[in-house]
């Protein structure tokens, strides 16, 4: 994926990303975020994001639009989003995302969170109602060069009625 965040002065930023993916059932084949912040408090932040998701050749593509809150505090925070998710054939989701982002040393961060909600992953291609679950991610952040970091970390998800995923992921980011 690739991406940009600005700073447009220190009350407020925008961020733009897309990324693309493999041709594969279930998984999108591009996907854009677009995201706006805006400083409500001291250390609180008021935030929209909207995202779409393409699943090339199908009536499925999604529009997810989430209103949230950040908390900054040091070089750490915690966000809480709540979100609605539309998909082109079926009713709409609701979805709820708390995450927290903390600095254990300068070199060193640690993310945790929980997303709980209607059709997470819509794998039966069933309402919103029938799939309801959750997902609890966790994950370390290495800064292994100014602005070269690597990620690890594990999620596992579950959907009603019968649907259970377990992942590890890793990426490798640079700032430029």
């Amino acid at each position: 994926a690739w991406g940009t965040y600005i700073n447009l002065d220190k009350d407020q930023y925008i961020h733009y990303e897309a990324g693309f993916g493999w041709n594969t059932t279930y998984l999108y084949q591009l996907q854009t975020i677009g995201e706006y912040g805006h400083r409500i408090y001291e250390n609180l932040f008021g935030q929209v994001v909207y995202t779409y998701r393409s699943y090339r050749g199908s009536a499925d593509d999604t529009h997810l639009v989430s209103p949230g809150l950040i908390y900054y505090f040091g070089d750490s925070y915690l966000s809480a989003n709540y979100g609605a998710s539309y998909m082109e054939s079926h009713d709409t989701a609701s979805i709820g995302v708390f995450k927290g982002d903390f600095a254990i040393t300068k070199f060193l961060r640690w993310n945790c969170g929980v997303a709980i909600g209607g059709r997470l992953y819509d794998i039966l291609g069933k309402d919103a109602a029938d799939e309801q679950g959750y997902i609890l991610f966790t994950g370390v952040t290495i800064n292994l060069y100014k602005g070269i970091n690597c990620r690890f970390g594990y999620i596992y998800g579950t959907e009603e009625p019968k649907f259970i995923k377990r992942s590890i992921y890793y990426a490798v980011s640079a700032k430029f």
